[in-house]
């Protein structure tokens, strides 16, 4: 990166596009190999292409994300954060419900694009806080 802020400005610009639904943005900012690593508590969500990080944002709607703290070291930049999201976008949670869900990733910028994600997030917290039923899975066979 040219400046110590490159990256965290980059991915300033990439969450506010994500938070506009700027589509547009996002496809500018992310590599042509990017490679999106998302775990929802131990659930793998894989996307191989910025179309398929792109789709998934179109699907999820706009989001309401807020920082916490955003730091970069070399060439990554690590970010805590938090967004709300309604039960309307969630299968299987109760209608008119919403909730916050917490987060990290950390953005690997190549050639000052965003090349790698890998995010955690507290989707077990989302479930709950979606009023949904969350069972083991040995205890859903029964």
């Amino acid at each position: 990166m040219s400046s110590a802020q490159s990256g965290v400005v980059l991915i300033s610009r990439y969450m506010e596009s994500v938070l506009n639904g700027d589509y547009a943005t996002m496809s500018e900012l992310l590599s042509d190999k990017l490679l999106h690593n998302l775990s929802r508590s131990g659930i793998e969500v894989k996307m191989a292409t910025k179309e398929d990080a792109i789709q998934y944002a179109k699907d999820t709607g706009k989001v309401d994300v807020r920082f916490h703290d955003v730091f970069e070291s070399g060439d990554k930049v690590v970010c805590r954060y938090e967004y709300t999201i309604s039960g309307e976008v969630v299968p299987g949670a109760q209608p008119g419900t919403s909730t916050n869900v917490t987060g990290i990733a950390i953005v690997r910028i190549e050639n000052g694009k965003i090349r790698e994600i890998w995010q955690e997030q507290d989707v077990l917290g989302m479930l709950l806080g979606l009023g949904m039923t969350v069972l083991r899975p040995e205890a859903r066979q029964q």
